[in-house]
């Protein structure tokens, strides 16, 4: 499976955002798949969540509590946008 880039480096050694296209609900599986073990990883590495924890927190239903919202999409230019999405994600569950 192939996952589209949606960012590359720009001449200036900044990064530039593209919109991802045609991505299907496998690609975002994937990737779905890839952030939770990521995090679920730095977790145990900063000693807040033991390997069994880990494990188990990746076999859970719902994958573990993490999921990819594709219909979320900010400009660059959003600030308020940045703001509301950074807001929500501090809120308590």
């Amino acid at each position: 499976m192939v996952i589209e880039v949606v960012f590359e480096s720009d001449l200036a050694g900044g990064v530039i955002f593209r919109a991802a296209a045609g991505l299907d609900a496998n690609a975002v599986a994937a990737v779905q798949e890839c952030v939770r073990w990521r995090l679920l990883r730095g977790l145990v590495r900063r000693g807040l969540r033991t390997g069994d924890d880990a494990q188990a927190m990746a076999q859970w239903e719902h994958g573990g509590g993490f999921s990819v919202d594709t219909s979320v999409r900010l400009e660059a230019e959003d600030r308020a946008g940045r703001e509301r999405l950074l807001r929500y994600d501090r809120r308590k569950p």
